[in-house]
């Protein structure tokens, strides 16, 4: 194999046992000792994957990670003694392929390796003989794996990418969950709903603030990438929009009549609707109709 393995941890002899396996099975292997060392190598050696301890000196692996996200997809495997739910959780939501706790298998850990390259480049060979994707204004480069809107790049896991990936090469097409589920993560569907829902929703998020603009969901079916944009959706939210804003100011208008009507009440005590400082029969006769119309109107 060809692929440059980096091995991001602080620890010498975990660096050196990953290594003895990984070129074992002929991957090209290259060594941070740190957090700010490993960030260097990923831009100046553009690894195919990277194995990233999280308790690390000078920058800590979650920072390292959020780096990486920001300049790349390459699959990502964290690699740490804290084995808690919780950290694997905050790894995985920062863009983590996968995650493994110390002390760890050699071999389970170069089959992960190998499960994360397979499923992110054998998609990718023949992905950059077809050439980009384009959907309505979303064009995704698959050579460099990433995805623009308009001249926006939309910042992407590599779960999401090849999510993406298998959606625009059909736009209009219904892709069931378990569909979903094992061309995004490469593994057997069982039972994964929410993993997916979590996912989708992201995607939606970062795709447009209209939820359903690109990704629609079929009932009791799966979803589909429109391929034209639906005036009807479009105009529903525009109409949800306009609406609440109607509400509003609706609310500061029946404020304003309900304040008006009570001073008018006030106001107005009997027929002769006398005037403060002017008890005149005169004026009293000549503000008597308008008083009736008043009264008549908010009684």
């Amino acid at each position: 194999m060809d692929y440059k393995i980096l091995i991001a941890d602080d620890e010498p002899e975990i660096r050196n046992l990953l290594r003895l396996y990984l070129e074992n099975e002929n991957y090209h292997v290259i060594e941070a000792e740190d957090g700010q060392r490993a960030l260097d190598l990923l831009r100046a050696e553009q690894p195919a994957l990277c194995i990233l301890d999280i308790m690390m000196p000078k920058i800590d692996g979650y920072h390292v990670l959020q780096q990486i996200r920001k300049e790349s997809n390459i699959p990502v495997i964290i690699l740490s003694a804290k084995d808690a739910d919780s950290e694997k959780i905050l790894g995985l939501n920062l863009g983590a392929d996968d995650y493994l706790a110390k002390p760890f298998n050699p071999l389970e850990a170069v089959a992960r390796v190998n499960s994360n390259i397979r499923r992110f480049y054998s998609l990718g060979t023949k992905v950059v003989q077809e050439g980009n994707l384009a959907v309505r204004d979303l064009v995704l480069n698959q050579d460099a794996c990433t995805l623009k809107k308009g001249d926006k790049i939309i910042q992407l896991t590599s779960v999401e990418y090849r999510i993406m990936e298998l959606l625009m090469k059909h736009p209009g097409k219904v892709f069931t969950k378990q569909q979903i589920y094992e061309h995004g993560w490469g593994e057997d569907y069982i039972v994964a709903d929410n993993n997916i829902m979590v996912c989708i929703s992201k995607l939606r998020a970062k795709l447009d603030d209209n939820p359903s603009a690109y990704i629609q969901t079929i009932r009791g079916l799966g979803y589909r990438l429109e391929k034209k944009m639906k005036k009807q959706n479009d105009l529903q939210w525009f109409l949800i929009k306009k609406f609440i804003e109607i509400l509003a100011v609706v609310g500061v208008v029946e404020y304003l009549l309900t304040f008006l009507v009570k001073s008018c009440k006030r106001l107005i005590q009997d027929d002769d609707f006398r005037v403060k400082g002017h008890n005149s029969r005169k004026c009293s006769l000549l503000l008597l109709p308008s008083a009736q119309m008043i009264r008549r109107f908010i009684c």
